[in-house]
């Protein structure tokens, strides 16, 4: 028999794990456990029917939002196969940035940190990735407060060359006594 995996389907068919088992129950998908590693099958040619089903729409006429903004001000990506997704399919954008940069995975206990401090500011330049929380505090925060300081007074400058100048030794003769602290 031929069919596809679970997370196959999930990405074919654009649902979450619970989604799908939903789908499972209500469309009546035939499904079995593979010999190799007990994986759960679904039969193919009823996967590839739900591919174009008629999607039900919201109230209003529109279809599921691809990306939203969290309470907290982060931007998310409806992408439910995600190994970071939540349980609503949801990824934080600044996630999948780090990780197309990188060109891996995120490894567990990694954070990605918004060098600007804001957080809907998802730019390659503006994210840095630290291998634990630690770390991220420790540095990053640290270089949010040397920004900050220095982006307030070159906006309020009246000589802008010179300011640029200190910023720039300053930042050198920082990041040498950090590492020189870690040293």
């Amino acid at each position: 028999m031929e069919g596809y995996t679970t997370l196959e389907s999930m990405n074919l068919l654009n649902v979450t794990k619970t989604g799908l088992y939903f789908m499972i129950d209500k469309y009546n998908i035939k499904t079995w456990r593979g010999e190799k590693w007990n994986r759960l099958y679904l039969d193919k040619a009823a996967v590839d029917a739900l591919v174009d089903r008629p999607r039900r729409r919201r109230r209003d006429g529109s279809k599921r939002e691809t990306t939203r903004v969290t309470q907290w001000g982060y931007v998310e990506r409806f992408y439910p196969s995600h190994p970071h997704a939540n349980s609503s399919g949801y990824v934080p954008e600044h996630k999948l940035v780090a990780e197309a940069s990188l060109g891996r995975p995120l490894a567990p206990g990694e954070v990605v940190h918004h060098m600007d401090g804001d957080r809907k500011n998802n730019s390659p330049d503006n994210l840095k990735v630290f291998s634990n929380q630690g770390e991220h505090l420790q540095v990053g925060h640290w270089l949010n407060a040397v920004w900050r300081r220095w982006s307030y007074r070159l906006e309020h400058s009246k000589s802008l060359d010179k300011d640029i100048r200190a910023f720039a030794s300053d930042l050198r003769k920082a990041i040498k006594e950090k590492n020189e602290d870690r040293g």
